[in-house]
């Protein structure tokens, strides 16, 4: 693999991780921690990811528990749960915050499934906004001769096999999401 593609290899499956990562907060009906881990709490006069400031478990397959490790942060926590929009609303007893999910409407799934589509949507822009980036540099490269034609042409199969290759994990994502939301 020549050093354009190699270079940037690794900018283009970003897309996936940033793909799992976004779909993993979008509830399916069933409880996981991912719902959870990526929500921002104000606290301690900073913004942070609410995995680094709680343990989260799921203790059944409808419940979320998050048990602060520092007991004066509960407030915090509750109120960032309550503003991020995730479709449940937080129970406070004690130390320990749980999360109810509740079965997915008909059309609270293809809300999320729509959804699915725009995450989906934006990791395949990341991956054209790459793309286009090491399209650049080879055509760059064939004008300053570095390189002549023939390798010009090679490199940009080249390109757009491996651009295939991550569009199409991106999709075979985005279709496992939707099953999930829409398994009733």
């Amino acid at each position: 693999m020549h050093q354009f593609l190699s270079e940037r290899k690794p900018e283009l499956e970003k897309a996936i991780d940033f793909l799992e990562v976004e779909l993993a907060g979008i509830q399916t009906g069933r409880a996981s921690t991912g719902l959870v881990e990526g929500v921002s709490v104000l606290t301690y006069g900073a913004s942070q990811d609410l995995k680094n400031l709680a343990a989260i478990s799921t203790p059944d397959a409808h419940t979320v528990q998050i048990e602060p490790w520092d007991a004066s942060i509960v407030k915090d926590i509750e109120k960032a749960l309550a503003e991020a929009n995730l479709g449940m609303m937080p129970n406070v007893s004690g130390k320990i915050i749980r999360m109810i999910i509740q079965p997915l409407t008909e059309d609270r799934r293809k809300e999320l499934s729509k959804m699915v589509g725009k995450k989906v949507e934006e990791a395949r822009i990341r991956v054209r906004t790459a793309r286009d980036e090491v399209k650049k540099s080879i055509e760059k490269a064939e004008k300053e001769k570095e390189i002549g034609e023939d390798e010009r042409y090679r490199l940009q199969e080249e390109l757009d096999a491996f651009v295939k290759e991550v569009n199409d994990s991106l999709d075979r994502l985005g279709r496992l999401k939707e099953e999930q939301i829409m398994k009733v």
